[in-house]
C-alpha cells in the first residue's frame, strides 16, 4: 500500500533491536510418530533480577545465570558446554 514505508510500525528498526537472548529450548526425541518432550532453561540464581525492569539492553547478562534441564518430573542442572 502506498505510504507504508512511512508507518513507524512498520519501519526498519536497527540491527540491534532484533537482538534476542536463548532463555529456553523444547527438545524433542523419537519420530513424528512418537517420542518425549524435555526442556532445557536458563535460569537466573538472582530473583530479583529482571532485565525488563532495568531497562537497558540486557547485553551485562549476569554471570551466575544457570541452565536446568526439566524432564517430566525432574529438574537437574545442565551444562551446555557438554
Amino acid at each position: 500500500a502506498a505510504g507504508m514505508d512511512d508507518n513507524a510500525e512498520t519501519a526498519k528498526k536497527p540491527d540491534s533491536y532484533y537482538h534476542y537472548y536463548l532463555r529456553g529450548v523444547l527438545v524433542h526425541t523419537g519420530t513424528a510418530d512418537s517420542g518425549h518432550y524435555y526442556s532445557l532453561a536458563k535460569g537466573n540464581l538472582d530473583p530479583h533480577y529482571r532485565s525488563h525492569e532495568r531497562g537497558d539492553d540486557s547485553s551485562d547478562l549476569p554471570e551466575d545465570s544457570a541452565w536446568f534441564c526439566f524432564n517430566d518430573s525432574t529438574v537437574t542442572p545442565f551444562d551446555p558446554t557438554t
